[in-house]
């Protein structure tokens, strides 16, 4: 599997950014934040890819 299509669970991505899960909710209502892929009715993924790019941005 190449880097870009890596998914992590919310679990996986607290941990990298040592946040909690309420601030990553946060950040997505308030569009801060990429938001998770949808991988069926009860699985949502953040794409590695997508994180990274926002942590570019954030400098």
């Amino acid at each position: 599997m190449r880097e870009a299509d890596a998914f992590c669970t919310t679990k996986q991505l607290c941990e990298r950014l040592k946040v909690t899960r309420s601030t990553l909710w946060r950040w997505q209502q308030q569009r801060q934040f990429p938001a998770p892929k949808k991988l069926g009715l009860r699985a949502a993924r953040y794409r590695v890819a997508d994180v990274d790019a926002w942590l570019a941005r954030q400098g």
